[in-house]
């Protein structure tokens, strides 16, 4: 639904749309932009697949944050 905004000037009225999200944006590409970020997420990739780290099931992650049964 369009919200309308009013204003002064040669806008006064004018309608926004919001906008859908693109169909181009790549969350990856997102995500990986910091140079910092990249690393420390292809460090943790890596370690999963080595299995380094603790493993969790789903239902003990919902215990500690808290979130109970869907």
């Amino acid at each position: 639904m369009p919200a309308t905004a009013h204003r002064f000037g040669a806008f006064a009225r004018r309608a926004f749309h919001p906008r859908p999200r693109a169909v181009f944006r790549n969350d990856d590409e997102y995500l990986f932009r910091s140079p910092v970020n990249a690393e420390r997420l292809m460090r943790a990739y890596n370690d999963s697949l080595a299995g380094k780290g603790q493993r969790f099931t789903l239902e003990e992650l919902r215990r500690e944050f808290g979130l109970g049964e869907r």
